[in-house]
């Protein structure tokens, strides 16, 4: 029997090259099952997350279910809706400095314009648009009575200008109409430019000036009579009996207390060219009104056994 050995150089590298097959195999092996265990881990936490979510995201909409039967929320729990609830709060907001030109046509005044009564304090609540206000006067009641007479006979008017098309027109200035020789004395009007740039003077009486007229939401066809009450009838009202007390220099002077509510649509910013009727005064509720010194008095000095 013949055994014939390979040639040295050929066996090692059959030996090498198999050698190297086996690793290439367990390194496979290895990888493979690496894989399939990082596979079943990111499995597992993709599917745990997505289980989570779910069930979070069903536990907030259950929740939010049960804070909308709580109230109106929706507006507030998310930013789309707090945007999109913008205009309408801003439709609602009031215009709180009207109610110091309201306030200054309420107040009755002698011949020479002067005021017949004075504050000694004055609070407005917002929340109830309403006025109270500790007052006193050396006119006696006379000046209480002519006060709560002009209250009961305030009205207010608003509304918008508008052209030939139909459309709100830009107004250049307002002003009120004192000529005595004018049929529309003591009504308020606005000045618009026409198009060939002159300007047209319109009254606010529902009349037609060359296509322009003003489109009031409380006036009568007549332009004088309003149907929006300033001060409700049954919110004014005394707060305590009136009580006259001797004043510096020993004059008499007439205190008291009162309050009384205002229309909220006269405060309300959605209602343009606001306007005070029913008196001689009438003032843009808009404006800047200075507060005139003779408006407010001190506070009257309690006697030792009255504090």
């Amino acid at each position: 029997m013949f055994e014939i050995n390979l040639v040295p150089q050929i066996k090692r590298d059959a030996l090498r090259t198999q050698k190297i097959r086996n690793i290439v195999i367990f390194c496979c092996i290895i990888l493979a099952v690496g894989c399939g265990i990082l596979l079943t881990i990111f499995g597992t936490t993709y599917g745990v997350q997505r289980a989570i979510t779910a069930s979070r995201t069903n536990q907030i909409n259950e929740n939010f279910d049960e804070l909308e039967t709580l109230g109106d929320l929706r507006y507030y729990l998310t930013i789309q809706n707090q945007l999109a609830e913008l205009n309408e709060i801003a439709q609602q907001k009031s215009v709180f400095s009207r109610v110091l030109n309201i306030v200054s046509d309420i107040i009755p005044r002698d011949n020479n314009g002067d005021p017949l009564i004075q504050f000694t304090e004055l609070n407005y609540n917002v929340n109830e648009f309403r006025v109270s206000f500790d007052a006193q006067s050396i006119h006696g009641f006379p000046a209480l009575n002519v006060l709560e007479r002009t209250m009961e006979r305030l009205y207010f008017d608003f509304g918008v200008y508008r052209g030939p098309d139909g459309n709100e027109v830009q107004v250049i200035r307002e002003g009120i109409n004192t000529d005595p020789d004018s049929p529309h004395r003591g009504i308020i009007y606005g000045v618009v430019l026409a198009q060939d740039g002159s300007e047209i003077r319109i009254y606010r009486d529902r009349r037609d000036y060359h296509g322009f007229h003003f489109d009031s939401a409380c006036l009568a066809a007549d332009g004088i009579t309003s149907q929006c009450k300033l001060i409700p009838d049954d919110s004014v009202g005394r707060d305590g009996a009136p009580s006259f007390e001797i004043g510096a220099g020993g004059t008499p002077t007439l205190r008291f207390r009162m309050s009384f509510s205002i229309a909220p649509e006269a405060l309300n910013i959605q209602s343009r060219f606001v306007r005070v009727l029913g008196i001689a005064r009438q003032d843009v509720t808009d404006s800047f009104l200075q507060i005139n010194n003779n408006w407010f008095a001190p506070a009257p000095t309690l006697p030792e056994e009255q504090l």
